[in-house]
């Protein structure tokens, strides 16, 4: 799945889902995903599951990712099991929540899934390249 094409792209993501294939922010792209819950079963937002076999987001140069209100889960990675952003990306995190991911570098052992990442809650986190 990549986010090709031009410009910036928002997304609104209503239900959880299982995914299989890494989702791409390729560059030059600006992408929001928006949890939307429907019901008490998505409390905390709509998951994203990798079911540890993918890692989940990918972004890249002068590329920007923000996510707001989801959950991600389950990603596996050599280096950031739920998101690993490039050097000279953004990544911005509103409420998510980060949970099942594993990776040799930047797996989960933090609330991102990562070495010494900031705590993330109600206020917004701002993060330039890593692996989370």
């Amino acid at each position: 799945l990549a986010c090709v094409g031009e410009g910036v792209f928002s997304i609104v993501w209503y239900s959880s889902l299982t995914i299989g294939e890494m989702i791409t922010v390729s560059d030059d792209k600006h992408v929001t995903v928006t949890g939307y819950a429907l019901g008490h079963d998505n409390a905390g937002g709509p998951v994203i599951d990798a079911g540890n076999s993918t890692r989940i987001f990918s972004v890249s140069h002068r590329s920007t990712l923000r996510l707001n209100n989801m959950v991600l889960r389950g990603g596996s990675a050599e280096y950031g099991g739920a998101v690993a952003a490039i050097s000279s990306s953004d990544l911005f995190v509103f409420d998510c929540t980060f949970t099942r991911s594993n990776a040799l570098y930047g797996g989960e052992t933090s609330p991102l899934g990562c070495d010494a990442c900031p705590r993330v809650e109600s206020n917004p986190e701002h993060m330039t390249s890593g692996s989370y």
